[in-house]
Formats: structure tokens, sequence, C-alpha cells
């Protein structure tokens, strides 16, 4: 029976973080928008939606799409939705690899289709709660993920490794998006 030592778990972090410097590419995962009321107008909180009333205090002549006066029109920053959205996004490096039915690791994945991946990272960097090895990854919440320029949706996650040695496995379905 083989001991892995502090000295092992340090050449292996080592070596393969110099092969994901080396060979590594970014993911690009992209998570549900954060949403929040707008601060340029008052929220129906009846309809939920603007009322169509400034906020106090707000200058809309130093806004890019001013229109005067500002009641009765629809706000330039939530178009009259009472909420704006801020897009998430998480980059991850790793490495990938196209599956392939003649591989004996990729018959064991099940059907898949010409273009689809299979992305591997550190476990450490796709973390939602780095202290947590055995929580939800960035992946789990994706919604999409783009990688060297393609549009990918998640179809499953691994983890595997020991240790401080994990890694992340993902399969991934090409989209057409």
């Amino acid at each position: 029976m083989a001991i892995i030592t502090d000295r092992h778990v340090s050449i292996y972090q080592t070596t393969i973080s110099a092969v994901r410097d080396a060979l590594g590419r970014n993911a690009t995962i992209y998570l549900a928008p954060t949403q929040v009321e707008c601060v340029y107008c008052i929220l129906d909180p009846v309809r939920n939606v603007s009322s169509g009333i400034t906020a106090s205090g707000y200058d809309w002549t130093t806004h890019d799409d001013y229109v005067s006066p500002y009641n009765d029109k629809v706000c330039p920053e939530c178009q009259g939705i009472g909420y704006t959205e801020t897009a998430n996004t998480v980059t991850v490096q790793g490495t990938s690899k196209n599956l392939d039915y003649n591989d004996t690791d990729d018959k064991n994945i099940g059907v898949f289709k010409p273009g689809d991946i299979r992305f591997s990272c550190d476990l450490a960097d796709a973390l939602v709660d780095s202290s947590d090895v055995n929580g939800e990854t960035y992946f789990d919440r994706a919604r999409s993920v783009t990688f060297d320029g393609v549009n990918y949706k998640v179809v499953n996650t691994s983890k595997s490794g020991l240790r401080d040695l994990y890694t992340l496995r993902v399969i991934m379905e090409r989209t057409n998006k």
C-alpha cells in the first residue's frame, strides 16, 4: 500500500498547476443574474413594477437616455420593470477533451454528440464555497458555459481525488446559441 505524504501532494499540485497554466484555457460560466430594485425610480409595491416616479434626489439630466419630464415616461434604466439585472459570470481555467466513442473512458459516459467535451479543472477553483469539497460548484449552477468561443450546457459533473488532490470533471453538450 502506497502512502501519500505531504511532499507527494505538493509535487502533484505543482505539476498539475504547471500543466493547467501551460495548456489550460478559460471557461466562462454564466450564472443566474442578480436582480435588484431600480435605484432611479420608485417601485409600485402592488404591481411590483416601476411606478413611473423618479426616486427623490436623482438628477435625470446626468443620465445618457434623459427624457424630460420623467413622470409618465418609462424609466430609461429599468425600462419600467422596476428592477435591474447584473450578469454574473465566473471564469475557471482547465483543460478539455473532445468526447470520442473509441475512447474507453468516454464509453462509460453514455450518449453524446460530436462537439461535446469533457472539461477538467481544479475543484477548488470551481467551488461556490471553497471550504466544502463536497459542496456545490459553479458548474452545478451554470445556465451556460462558453469555452473556446463555443456555447455549452452542463450535462454532468463529477468530483474525483483524495486528500488535497481533487479534480472536477464536467461533461458539456454543445449548444447552437
